[in-house]
């Protein structure tokens, strides 16, 4: 994604994490408050405290990375923290990074629906004293104890909170 002529990762490079959040701020439309940045290792973590995803591939993935094979067969897959890792290292999709911008999207927003107990009474705070901990963040103990009740009654729903908006636009010949 571009903002003001640079990636956004080149933004939180160069400029910091407060620069990063008034640029997708500017660009979205929206106030951005908070920002977390971790790691594949801690991103394993987190996914193995929330839960894994059951979701269906439309086609088989399969690529090369540091030298090894990464092989996802078309079809239903239960997808762990390493599984969805390796999925967002999957380089291009069908040679069209919308593509993968879109299959992400739909895995992660399918991922929370299926794990919204993580934010329920009995594991949010755990889930929370994890990730706070884990990642660098500006996110509080505060920020938690303010939206704790409203995030547990939405786990105790019966709804599809989460969505995916796809990517739209263009840059350097249609590579984002």
């Amino acid at each position: 994604t571009l903002a003001e002529g640079k990636t956004l990762g080149e933004i939180y490079t160069k400029e910091g994490a407060e620069a990063l959040k008034r640029s997708v701020s500017s660009l979205f439309g929206i106030v951005v408050d908070r920002y977390a940045v971790l790691s594949g290792t801690i991103f394993m973590k987190l996914a193995a405290q929330i839960g894994s995803v059951v979701y269906e591939l439309p086609y088989e993935i399969v690529y090369s990375r540091e030298g090894s094979p990464v092989h996802f067969s078309a079809g239903k897959q239960q997808l762990d923290g390493q599984d969805l890792l390796d999925l967002f290292q999957v380089p291009t999709l069908k040679q069209n990074p919308v593509e993968k911008s879109d299959l992400l999207g739909d895995i992660i927003a399918e991922a929370i629906n299926q794990n919204m107990s993580a934010a329920s009474e009995k594991r949010a705070a755990s889930v929370f004293k994890l990730a706070v901990n884990a990642v660098r963040t500006d996110v509080t103990s505060t920020d938690f104890e303010l939206r704790r009740e409203s995030a547990a009654f939405l786990a105790g729903m019966d709804a599809r909170f989460a969505g995916n908006l796809p990517v739209q636009g263009e840059w350097q010949d249609g590579n984002f």
